[in-house]
């Protein structure tokens, strides 16, 4: 329990530091006339990622993921598949071909733009978003 707490004080730490960091950064923008963030910065006040130890996090998620088939029933075979070569080979050696990673990407991220609005093509759309979740969780299990 102590090394759970411990883990999450590190990861709220971190967190912080970045959202100090995002405010000093908008009030210089602020001060030059930017009032509005540009699409492109990202917002800790929304946090999209573990602050710990994403390495570690992600490859529990993934074993999580793969124990539990519901809940990416609806993603990519192939993603699955890779998932799982991940997993079976821990440490540095589970390294996937950066190429391999990045043509999953694309394609799924073109298959969830064509089944986008304004008719949605809900099962392809799920089906490439769960996939580039798990993507993400593979990259960040690689470290």
């Amino acid at each position: 329990m102590l090394r759970a707490l411990d883990m999450l004080t590190v990861s709220r730490e971190l967190w912080l530091a970045e959202v100090d960091a995002y405010a000093t950064s908008r009030r210089k923008a602020k001060r030059l006339g930017q009032r509005t963030p540009r699409a492109s910065d990202t917002n800790p006040n929304l946090p999209t990622c573990w602050y710990g130890d994403s390495r570690r996090a992600a490859t529990y998620t993934l074993g999580y993921l793969l124990r539990k088939p519901d809940r990416i029933s609806n993603a990519d075979p192939d993603v699955i598949r890779l998932a799982s070569s991940v997993l079976e080979t821990p440490g540095d050696s589970n390294r996937v071909p950066l190429e391999q990673l990045h043509a999953f990407q694309k394609r799924l991220e073109q298959l969830r733009a064509a089944s986008g609005w304004p008719d949605v093509d809900w099962p392809n759309w799920h089906k490439a978003n769960e996939s580039l979740w798990v993507l993400r969780q593979i990259s960040n299990a690689m470290g």
